[in-house]
């Protein structure tokens, strides 16, 4: 239990805050089960794009579906079920290319993002 105080204690400080805490609690008690690891994940997602439309339908003045659903992201999580069914088990290719490709692509691909955002408002 200490740990799991501790854990969720940290998920403040963390990229995913209190929205990945129950992606892990996912993981771990469904550890080996890819389906019930996607329905899980599914519910989740499915739980958090019901609060943001919720949040954008009372009726924040100023504020456009779009900005819910854009500030309130996390029910985009979706799209990694697909990752998990595909997964085998495996390690891929170990390469430098395949090593240091994501160390520019995430960046790179942050820095997309954000120059079609400033192009389009």
């Amino acid at each position: 239990i200490l740990i799991a105080v501790i854990t969720a204690f940290l998920c403040l400080f963390l990229e995913g805050g209190f929205y990945l805490l129950p992606i892990t609690v996912i993981f771990w008690y469904f550890h080996g089960k890819k389906p019930q690891q996607c329905i899980g994940i599914g519910v989740w997602t499915a739980v958090l794009l019901i609060h943001a439309l919720i949040s954008y339908l009372g009726g924040d003045a100023g504020c456009s579906l779009y900005s819910h659903l854009c500030f309130d992201n996390e029910w985009a999580m979706l799209p990694v079920i697909f990752f998990i069914l595909m997964y085998n088990g495996e390690r891929g290719r170990n390469t430098k290319f395949t090593k240091y490709m994501f160390y520019v692509i995430y960046p790179l691909h942050l820095w997309i993002l954000m120059i079609i955002r400033f192009i389009l408002v």
